[in-house]
């Protein structure tokens, strides 16, 4: 019985050993969930179809439309096509950030586009603080936009 004991006891002994020298186990990855960002919610005296007319500028001139909802703002040239939008990534009553413009022609640093707005009855005027797109600013800025068709 001593015997069958003390090779028990082997056994476990040898088991042990073998484990402690075994490669160690990596574990599988934790998922883990992607940053959530935050959407911006457009104050709702802004939300609505704004035009302006445009002329002058390196935009394409002629009578623009900005869409604005609870949580984007988009444009629509007046050459046609569908709104394009312009995913400000910030807004309050009377400022709104763009991301930079990298398709915008004719920069030679390429930065986010800083406004600050003013809304009187169905008039909104944009302000430009920075952007290095010269055609948004020129598009947002040039004249004020009317809320309307």
């Amino acid at each position: 019985m001593n015997r069958s004991i003390s090779a028990t006891a082997l056994v476990l002994a040898l088991l042990g050993a073998i484990a402690c020298n075994a490669p160690a186990v990596t574990p599988l990855p934790t998922a883990t969930a992607a940053p959530v960002t935050p959407s911006i919610v457009t104050p709702a005296a802004l939300r609505g179809t704004w035009t302006a007319e445009v002329r002058g500028t390196s935009a394409s001139a002629g009578v623009w439309k900005l869409l604005i909802s609870d949580s984007n703002f988009a444009l629509q040239n007046p050459i046609g096509g569908d709104p394009f939008t312009l995913d400000p990534t910030a807004v309050t009553e009377t400022s709104v950030v763009f991301p930079p413009g990298e398709d915008c022609p004719d920069q030679t640093t390429v930065t986010e586009g800083r406004y600050s707005m003013t809304l009187r009855g169905n008039t909104l005027t944009f302000t430009l603080i920075s952007d290095s797109c010269g055609d948004r600013s020129a598009t947002l800025t040039t004249t004020p936009w009317s809320r309307g068709s």
